[in-house]
């Protein structure tokens, strides 16, 4: 990796940025983390009550919900829930409605994934 991000620069007229993700940077060799490199982080905390809500509205935009289905309940109830987190909740409830045939997601489908 670091030979790729050293060899990224050496175009002039070409810029490239590059762009890193964990959860865990405690663990990262500090040679990825020298100027030219990944020098410098961007903390993305947790999404709080308001951004849970437009995550769920856009992974349950395209299924069918039922009436019940209240996605501020549910995004009140997902403290410490990232946007993975969610989609998969989204994803789970689904399957769950699925499995049992119904061609709705009702409430009770989030609480059970």
């Amino acid at each position: 990796l670091l030979v790729e991000m050293d060899g990224i620069s050496n175009e002039t007229d070409v810029q490239v940025l590059v762009i890193g993700a964990t959860n865990r940077p405690d663990l990262l060799d500090s040679a990825l983390l020298r100027p030219g490199r990944f020098d410098r982080m961007v903390r993305v905390d947790l999404p709080e009550k308001d951004a849970r809500l437009q995550i769920l509205q856009v992974h349950t935009r395209n299924k069918p919900l039922a009436p019940d289905v209240n996605l501020v309940q549910l995004a009140q109830e997902t403290y410490g829930f990232s946007g993975a987190h969610l989609e998969s909740l989204s994803n789970e409830a689904a399957i769950l409605a699925m499995r049992e045939g119904v061609a709705q997601i009702r409430q009770r489908h989030f609480q059970q994934s």
